[in-house]
């Protein structure tokens, strides 16, 4: 018995070195291992294709190719796949589950980077036993007739051409045969004239047929996924999963004009790509969302489409999965697109590399990135181009395992033991792109400290001291504005929530500071109670907080906030993450660091936890530090406050400081500014500048004098008109700083009306 046993597990052990040596030699790594804290997932694989699309989606018995990477013959030393290697890393999966069909193959459009490989597959995949079940596909006929509009007109009657786009636009049913058949063997591209016969041959031997918008009534069996104008997602379900095609109206009538020949000639790809079939796959919570290439650019707004269709049935909010639009490309993967989706995982297939030209197209572009780290650090990409080793594998095949509740794991070809590999840190763990070397490297960092606005509508408005610190997608939120001096509307609008979203997409504020309990400061932290109702959501409840910093116990709070607002604040706070300012202080030097090269100050002030008559001095003083450009931010603090921090603390070389108790002249002292002076100092003057009432201290002459002599980079947000209306300035105030790896590139002020300095503004002349 023993001596069977043995005899067998050796049997077992040769059949595993066989299947390993089988799968080394033809070039497919298998990294992939189901995890035991993922059950009921969805597998989403994206394989290393270079610069294509090739993806492998996988639940329970059901199994989806979307794509097949551009012609080629793979390069099996860095594991980029062609057809062959894509073909046996399917079958291997199939075989794996016991199953010898594939139920959906998905052609997102027409493009060898995305079909090339197509026809190879759907031979290799329909013999020997295996099958293919369903096809969906573009509008094959009318991206044809594209390409020849563009590259063929020669072997086509132009006139003819021009007839059949104004028909074929304004008439779904027009028949394109009464006028000619586009030939299968036309020249420029063998992806189409390979991939169609194929695909229809297999339609033609039984396999089902979807397209998302084909209109030629004599051609294969098919079924049109969409009637014109009706946007309802097409869906087919399995047990949990339902895959979503998504409805896009540029699937329909891209162009009816007499000036489209002209226009397709000059922007061809762009009506192609905008045409690219959208899918969705949805378990419980979970999505993945595949966009193709899908256009944002010239007239065809396809992801705006896209949005505004879904909008209300919000079936494309928060997407776990994201494959970003044609390979990271600034012409799609919109900002519009992306707060929309906000997605928490981000895919990019594509060979990236820093340059432009030849094989280089800079994907994925600094823009993309920018808008995609509003929302997630969770990006990867296939594969990079190495100055020496040319195409090499980067996190390679990406294999994402998602459960019905947004929980994800991720896995790559690339192991740690690689001697190209750029993607584990010191303990084997796979890094996010914006901590690999090739990010650093390359890509640029940015970091935005805004200092918000006022709320104003016709009759009212009130003194803002709201001010929040981006970097990707982190956010530090100081302060928030009062309520108690706008009157009824207080009750009834959401002032800084709705400001704040702008700029946090994911809801998440990973810091939020109150530096002290004036009403000026935390009255928009709890919501907004009136006859016992909730008549405003506040920060507090509106976004999920990391950890809130505050001050500590006060002696009356009444001498410096409404009882109401600290008393909701003071309920709210003690359900959070929480530490006192002084605590924070205390450890580290008061030193948070948030991401690599940016670092939160909590500065030294012997004031923090007193029981104080002057409040003010108490409040909590702050110094963001993003690679050596500083950032200070002094609450209201008062004057003996001011001085303890200044004492205690080196402020010296700022590079932006946000002046303080409404840019009020009795604040905002010599003391600090002697301190905190430097060759470059960007000043943002907060408050409503104006001379009637309260705001007489607000910007005044006085403060202007002594703000000049350090500086003539002074910016400031809202005047009072002679009128008593309000008017922004320069709206929302932005210091921007970039780095690239490591090195300050640019400092620079971003504002959301008007980059004016205050020197240059008729406020200013009126004060001299």
């Amino acid at each position: 018995m023993n001596k069977s046993i043995k005899r067998l597990g050796a049997w077992c052990v040769l059949f595993v070195m066989l299947l390993s040596f089988f799968y080394t030699f033809i070039g497919v790594e298998k990294n992939k291992v189901s995890s035991a804290t993922i059950s009921n997932k969805l597998e989403v694989t994206f394989l290393n294709v270079s610069m294509g699309d090739c993806a492998f989606v996988q639940y329970d018995d059901v199994q989806i190719l979307i794509d097949s990477g551009p012609v080629r013959s793979g390069n099996k030393d860095y594991g980029v796949l062609g057809a062959p290697e894509i073909i046996s890393f399917i079958k291997e999966e199939m075989s794996s589950k016991g199953d010898t069909e594939l139920d959906y193959v998905i052609a997102t459009h027409g493009d060898d980077d995305h079909i090339g490989n197509m026809a190879e597959i759907l031979d290799g995949l329909t013999v020997g036993g295996y099958s293919i079940k369903n096809i969906v596909d573009f509008d094959s006929l009318y991206y044809e007739a594209f390409y020849l509009a563009k590259y063929c007109q020669s072997e086509y009657n132009k006139t003819a051409l021009q007839t059949i786009f104004e028909e074929k636009s304004n008439n779904p049913s027009y028949d394109l045969s009464s006028t000619s058949k586009v030939p299968y063997n036309y020249s420029g591209t063998q992806a189409m004239s390979s991939y169609r016969p194929k695909r229809d041959a297999l339609v033609n031997s039984g396999t089902k047929y979807y397209c998302v918008a084909e209109r030629i009534p004599d051609s294969i069996p098919y079924d049109e996924l969409f009637q014109h104008g009706k946007s309802t997602p097409k869906t087919f379900k399995h047990g949990d999963l339902e895959i979503q095609i998504l409805y896009n109206e540029n699937y329909f009538d891209l162009l009816n004009n007499n000036e489209m020949t002209k226009k397709i000639s000059s922007e061809y790809a762009y009506y192609v790509n905008s045409k690219s079939v959208c899918v969705q796959f949805k378990l419980g919570k979970s999505k993945a969302l595949f966009t193709g290439d899908i256009e944002e650019t010239h007239d065809m707004c396809a992801e705006t489409n896209l949005v505004e269709t879904h909008k209300e049935s919000g079936t494309i909010e928060n997407v776990t999965l994201y494959k970003a639009a044609h390979h990271g490309s600034n012409t799609s993967n919109s900002f519009n697109l992306i707060k929309h989706i906000k997605p928490k995982y981000v895919a990019i297939s594509a060979l990236a590399n820093s340059q432009d030209g030849a094989k280089r197209w800079g994907f994925p572009k600094q823009e993309v990135l920018d808008n995609l780290r509003a929302v997630t650090e969770k990006i990867y990409i296939t594969a990079y181009l190495d100055e020496i080793k040319q195409d090499c594998s980067y996190y390679g095949n990406i294999t994402f395992y998602i459960d019905d509740n947004e929980n994800v794991e991720v896995q790559t070809s690339v192991k740690e033991d690689d001697d190209y590999q750029v993607i584990y840190d010191d303990n084997n763990q796979i890094l996010d792109l914006v901590d690999t070397k090739w990010f650093k490297e390359n890509r640029t960092t940015k970091v935005e400290a805004t200092v918000l606005s006022g709320y104003k509508s016709e009759n009212c408005a009130y003194f803002n001291n709201g001010t929040i610190i981006k970097y990707g997608n982190k956010e530090i939120l100081i302060d928030c504005g009062a309520v108690s001096n706008i009157g009824a509307d207080a009750t009834t609008t959401s002032h800084l929530v709705e400001k704040v979203k702008e700029y946090c997409l994911d809801g998440v504020l990973e810091y939020v500071i109150v530096t002290s309990p004036r009403d000026c400061n935390l009255s928009q932290m709890p919501d907004i109670i009136a006859n016992r109702k909730v008549k405003a959501k506040g920060i507090l409840s509106s976004f999920k907080i990391g950890l809130l910093i505050d001050f500590g116990e006060v002696s009356d709070p009444s001498k410096g906030c409404d009882n109401s607002f600290f008393a909701s604040y003071n309920t709210a706070r003690q359900k959070l993450n929480r530490q006192e300012a002084e605590d924070v202080a205390s450890k580290n030097g008061g030193n948070i660091e948030i991401a690599n090269g940016l670092t939160l100050t909590i500065l030294q002030n012997e004031y923090y936890g007193r029981k104080l008559s002057k409040i003010r001095d108490a409040s909590i003083c702050s110094l963001v530090d993003f690679y050596g450009v500083r950032m200070l931010f002094m609450g209201d603090v008062g004057e003996d406050g001011e001085k303890s921090v200044v004492n205690n603390n080196d402020l010296s070389n700022i590079s932006f400081f946000r002046t303080y108790d409404f840019s009020s002249s009795d604040m905002n002292g010599k003391i600090l500014l002697d301190e905190i002076k430097s060759s470059d100092l960007f000043i943002a003057t907060t408050g409503i500048a104006g001379k009637k009432g309260f705001c007489e201290v607000a910007l005044s002459k006085a403060l202007v004098k002594r703000l000049m002599s350090y500086s003539k980079n002074i910016y400031f947000s809202t005047v009072l008109l002679e009128n008593g209306q309000y008017q922004d300035t320069c709206g929302d105030i932005t210091f921007c700083v970039v780095a690239k790896n490591g090195d300050i590139v640019t400092k620079y002020i971003d504002c959301s009306v008007n980059e004016v300095e205050l020197r240059e503004t008729a406020y200013y002349e009126g004060l001299f």
